[in-house]
């Protein structure tokens, strides 16, 4: 069975429970804003699909004060994977998640295994911008998804990260609970390395990004503050211990 996603109910942003409802005069004017929670927006998002070379790259034209989510996954070798781009953007990145080649039979016919990883910047210079993942040697499978997203804090964007390997075969992966602070954007990528096929997302997620030829989905949610617990699934039919995911809350400005 698979986990069902667990969210803590969210506290009213204001009000005045326990006290009388402010009264004014007769056509006095009462300017009292309502509630706004503030708002994330996807602009855009590039998926062209993993390619066997050492190096493969994204197009897109930022807006000046977006925030970018590069995840970069691949047959890991083990390689080591860096990010670069034309504009010079500060990115960082979570920590690799990856299972290393070994007895598990992981990467298909490769024959290496499972990489993933989370990146981020804030559009700090506006403009075309072509976003360059490479890996160290060798042109093992390497694929690029990118995100463009509108109303991210830049300056205090990580609310929570999670991360999660593949404990023992199943057919089920899933992340540990994400207990968010904030109204939040959380961005998950999964990946596995063994056979194609598509993989079923998180209830209540969107699926923005997939390359079933990995096979592999990135998927995001906007939430309240409260607790959740992506689960999705493999392609019908597959069970392994290949997969990883990774996951991180992005804070709304």
């Amino acid at each position: 069975m698979r986990a069902a996603i667990a969210v803590a109910t969210a506290t009213a942003a204001c009000g005045r429970l326990g006290f009388d409802p402010l009264v004014a005069p007769r056509d006095a004017a009462v300017d009292v804003p309502p509630d706004s929670p503030a708002t994330i927006t996807l602009v855009s998002v590039t998926a062209p699909g993993y390619q066997k070379a050492a190096q493969v790259t994204d197009s897109v034209t930022g807006t000046l004060g977006d925030f970018l989510v590069a995840a970069i996954y691949w047959d890991q070798a083990p390689d080591a994977i860096t990010l670069t781009d034309t504009l010079g953007l500060p990115w960082t990145s979570l920590a690799v998640q990856g299972i290393a080649t070994g007895g598990l039979g992981c990467g298909g016919p490769t024959g290496n295994a499972t990489g993933a990883q989370l990146w981020y910047a804030p559009v700090t210079v506006a403009g075309p911008n072509s976003i360059t993942a490479a890996q160290t040697s060798g042109t093992q499978p390497l694929g690029l998804f990118v995100l463009e997203y509108r109303g991210i804090d830049n300056g205090n964007a990580i609310d929570t990260t999670g991360a999660q390997l593949a404990p023992a075969a199943s057919n089920d992966v899933f992340m540990p609970a994400l207990t968010t602070h904030d109204d939040d954007v959380i961005v998950v990528l999964f990946s596995d390395t063994i056979n194609i096929g598509t993989m079923t997302g998180t209830p209540g997620f969107t699926i923005e990004a997939h390359d079933d030829q990995f096979p592999n989905l990135l998927e995001d949610a906007i939430v309240p503050a409260g607790t959740y617990m992506p689960t999705a699934a493999l392609p019908p039919g597959q069970d392994d211990a290949c997969w990883v995911g990774t996951a991180m809350a992005l804070r709304a400005h």
